[in-house]
């Protein structure tokens, strides 16, 4: 906004709840900073603002989806059945179940 201000104990909640969910716009509009204020404060804070899981805009599955190749895991079915099962490639399916991604 116009004037600087000290960040507050809510803000930077705010900031910390809501960084890896939505932009630093939208961030802006719920604290009295613009949005470079906000990415610098991150940035200062070690507060990562990328989004990640479902948040990503190229997310192509859910989250619910992920959880059910690893509980299909780990109930003893091999990566091959699952791939079978829900046809998702092999390699998104050992991306997750390493948790090299989806984490």
């Amino acid at each position: 906004m116009c004037k600087r201000h000290p960040w507050t104990r809510d803000e930077i909640a705010l900031l910390r709840k809501h960084a890896s969910t939505i932009s630093s716009d939208q961030i802006a509009k719920l604290v009295l900073h613009d949005a470079a204020g906000i990415r610098v404060k991150a940035s200062k804070l070690g507060i990562s603002l990328r989004k990640s899981g479902a948040n990503h805009y190229r997310t192509k599955y859910s989250d619910d989806e992920v959880e059910r190749v690893r509980s299909l895991s780990d109930s003893g079915k091999s990566v091959q059945a699952i791939h079978e099962e829900t046809n998702i490639p092999r390699t998104n399916l050992y991306d997750w179940l390493s948790y090299r991604t989806r984490v």
